[in-house]
Parts: structure tokens; sequence; C-alpha cells
């Protein structure tokens, strides 16, 4: 490329990078012929792999970025490349300089350059296997969101986040590929409020909402999917101010979920609301809301839900002046995030732990409280979270 520039503008190199398979040769003859071009030497690397690694490499072109072991054996393996072969075959086409490996965020992976992985998306479509390969790779991706959302209550929230930090250039891609299918109205629907502990907690609001916003506007059908992105939607809007926005999101949620019998969505939608009411001054609707929303959640089981609404009857005592009563409910709050090991919420119960006992002047107390919130925090890059932990 640099040597197109002697007789391209780099404006004109950028528009013929399309074809940068052809664009990018030596042109010189006397060279050896997998130099002559770009495309030369990939077929040339090509040709000299085994059959099952020009499989792999082409079902590997359609990850975007990070690459895991555990996902290539999902999605790349079939009757044709089993399971058990993946590692052996990866390892290869490391050793081939094909795939790059790669550890970030604890976790090891691997990575294809954009050019060597755009020659492996040519070759699959040449095999007429892209289709079938890129609906594993979009179930596997709605699959990894949904547990992201399931096993969030516990103690591998941090294993959860890593993973999803390397795994979210994947999770844009399979998420713009739903949304750009006609029928993907509620599968966007799905997975934009499965991620909803992520986005919420670890610094992720404004990209939250950009996901949620498009799959609400994608499917506007009475559905628990539309539901649950709607509560979603509507306490992120509350975390970033929107408190106007939230409450209209929040108030349909609730509607749809009571008119579709959903009891699960309609206690989360009304503790919600109840936070959005209280924020804009509807301080006796809100209190009634968190409460009623409490019970609900209650009804439901065990949940991080249950004890975010508990949290939130704390939030309220405080405002009310009664940092004693709000020192009891947070602290049964505390007993369970630590029984089942929980970070991230633990963090927000000693964050407002720390007001109740600096309002009853336990300064000490609630100094070391607010300085443990503040290194939960700092672990899930929670920015909103860090700034409340920093005021106080």
């Amino acid at each position: 490329a640099a040597v197109r520039m002697r007789a391209l503008t780099p404006a004109a190199l950028l528009d013929r990078l399309d074809h940068r398979h052809d664009l990018l040769n030596v042109g010189d003859r006397s060279a050896a012929p997998r130099h002559h071009s770009l495309r030369a030497a990939l077929e040339w690397s090509y040709e000299l792999c085994s059959e099952p690694e020009r499989r792999l490499w082409e079902r590997l072109s359609v990850f975007s970025g990070w690459i895991m072991l555990s996902a290539a054996e999902c999605i790349c393996s079939d009757d044709v490349l089993p399971r058990e072969d993946i590692a052996g075959h990866l390892s290869a086409l490391v050793d081939k300089s094909i795939v790059a490996r790669h550890i970030a965020e604890g976790h090891q992976g691997y990575r294809l350059l954009e050019t060597v992985a755009e020659y492996g998306r040519e070759q699959l479509r040449c095999r007429g296997e892209e289709a079938a390969v890129r609906g594993r790779y979009r179930a596997y991706y709605c699959r990894l969101a949904h547990e992201f959302e399931s096993h969030w209550f516990g103690p591998d929230q941090l294993d959860l986040v890593g993973r999803m930090r390397n795994e979210q250039v994947n999770v844009r891609a399979v998420l713009g590929a739903v949304l750009d299918d006609p029928d993907g109205g509620r599968a966007a629907l799905q997975m934009a409020a499965d991620l909803f502990w992520y986005w919420l907690g670890c610094g992720q609001l404004r990209e939250g909402r950009h996901w949620l916003d498009r799959a609400l506007a994608a499917d506007a059908s009475p559905s628990s999917e539309r539901a649950a992105a709607l509560w979603a939607n509507g306490y992120i809007a509350i975390a970033e101010g929107k408190t106007v926005v939230a409450l209209q999101m929040l108030r349909e949620s609730q509607s749809l979920a009571e008119s579709l019998g959903d009891t699960a969505n309609l206690a989360h939608a009304t503790h919600f609301r109840g936070v959005a009411e209280h924020n804009l001054g509807n301080t006796t609707l809100g209190t009634e809301l968190i409460r009623e929303g409490s019970v609900l959640e209650e009804a439901g089981g065990p949940s991080l839900h249950h004890v975010l609404a508990q949290e939130q009857v704390g939030w309220l005592h405080c405002r009310r002046r009664d940092p004693q009563q709000a020192v009891e409910v947070l602290g049964r709050c505390l007993a369970e995030c630590d029984l089942r090991d929980e970070r991230w919420l633990r963090s927000w119960i000693l964050t407002f732990l720390g007001l109740a006992n600096w309002m009853l002047g336990e300064l000490d107390l609630a100094q070391r409280q607010l300085r443990e919130a503040l290194a939960g925090k700092t672990r899930f890059h929670d920015s909103l979270g860090t700034a409340v932990v920093i005021e106080l």
C-alpha cells in the first residue's frame, strides 16, 4: 500500500482498498510468484494448509475481532470438522501465522487480521457454507448474552465481565445482524435486555441504550421481550439522568407486563418506575411503587432484582432522613450479597450504608464503607457508581 502512494493519493488508495487483494501487488515479476500480490500470498498460504485447516480458517472468518476457543469449538464444528479436532487445527493455523494468539482481561483468545479474514469469507462463500456458519455464530452469542444474565447473581461476575469485554465486538456484530433481519426484532429485544446488568453496571450506559432503542423500534408487537427491553432501557435512562423519558418507558413496560400476565417483568417495571417517580418529586407514589415492586420481586424467589429493590428501600430511608432504618435494611441486603458472593450490587449497598452512617455521625465507619465501595466499582468500570461514591 505504501508503494502505491507514489501514484495514488491516500483518498484514491482508500477508495480501492475494497479490492485490496488485487490492488496490492508488487509489479515485480522477478519476485517469487507468491510475492506478486497480496492475493497470491494468501492463496499460497491457503494451499499450504490441510483441508480441515482451510475449513477452520474459512469458518473463523465470521468472527469480528476476538475468538475464544470455546466459541470456535461451538461455531466452527460440525460432522465434517469435529469439535474435538478444533484445538489442534487452531494450533496449526497459529504455527502458520494465519491466526494470532491474543491475551486480554485474563482470557486467552485468537484473532485474524482483517485481510486474512476477508479471504476466508470469500472461500466460505464459494463453499456454500456461509449461512450455516453465520447461523451458529448468531445463536452462540444470543445464548452467551442469556447466560450472562442468568449467572450474574453469584460469584462469577468479574469473570463474566472480563469475558464480555473481550466478546463485545462479536456481540455488537450479532446485535447488528439480528436487527438487519426483518424477522429478528424479538430476538434483538431479548438479547439487548439480557445484557442489562452489563450495560448498567460496567460503564456501558450509552451503548446499552443505543441497542435497546434500536430493538424497541424494530419490534413494537406486545411481548414479554418488549416488556423487558422497556424496563431495562427505562432504568438505564434513569441512570443517565433522563427520568422523564424513563418514566414513559417504565409505564409502558408495567402496563404491557400486566396485560400479558407476566409477573416477573411486572415486578421489575413497578419498582423501577417507583425510582423514576421519586426522582421526579412524586415521593409518595414513588415510595408506594418501590415497596409494591419489592413485594412482587420477593414473590418471584431469590434474585438480584429483589435485593436491588430492597436496597432502594434503604435508599428511601436515607432520603426520608431515617438513617437507622436504612442501616437495618441495607445490612440485610449486604448479608444476602455476601451469601452469594455477589460483588457489583454489594458496592452500591456499601455506598448507601456509607451515606446512612455519615448521617448517623459514624464517620470512620462511613469512610471505610465508601472506600470499599469505590474499590468494588473500579473492578467493574462502573463509571456512574464511581462518581456517586466520590461525591459522597
